[in-house]
């Protein structure tokens, strides 16, 4: 194994998902790749909460309204300067040359596959949240939608809803 690919959205079970995954690495001697994904759709319809900052009303001599704002090449720039500072606070304190970092833009299950493509990834480390008995089963749509997608083994690590610290342990589903 040569790269590990860990999708991430910062939340308990994604910290607990890349201490599993540090393990692993260091155990096969392989590189390790945390990945966010703003997802673009999210960065756009915040835009539309604020309808005076979206909307930019002009009126032409024949009477019509308005004309629209797409949201701003900066507005994505801004999350992804966010999201690459918080994904540096996750990696141990040591240097490695085998721990790397990535922010890429797009729909979320999308990006993370075609960055496990493009990455050469082996295998990829993700969280799932809060379902219980038989809808345990059933993966959250982004992990379902990377585990039918992916070129690679993905495995996922389960937490409970209830078990809020980020010591709470984790279940392994291998998929």
């Amino acid at each position: 194994m040569k790269r590990i690919l860990v999708p991430t959205d910062f939340s308990d079970a994604s910290r607990i998902a890349i201490g599993h995954a540090l393990e692993v690495a260091d155990a096969a001697g392989a590189e390790l790749l945390l990945l966010h994904v703003v997802d673009e759709e999210m960065v756009a319809s915040a835009q539309l909460i604020g309808i005076r900052e979206v909307f930019t009303m002009t009126i032409d001599p024949t009477g019509h309204a308005f004309s629209y704002e797409a949201p701003h090449e900066s507005d994505y720039h801004a999350h992804c300067a966010e999201a690459a500072c918080k994904l540096e606070a996750l990696l141990p304190p040591t240097e490695s040359d085998r721990l790397h970092t990535m922010v890429a833009v797009g729909r979320i299950a999308d990006e993370i596959v075609r960055v496990a493509g493009e990455a050469h990834a082996n295998l990829i480390i993700m969280a799932i949240q809060g379902k219980k008995g038989w809808r345990r089963m059933h993966l959250d749509s982004i992990s379902e939608r990377v585990v039918q997608k992916s070129p690679v083994p993905v495995m996922t690590l389960w937490l409970p809803r209830h078990t809020g610290s980020g010591r709470a342990r984790a279940t392994a589903m291998a998929d």
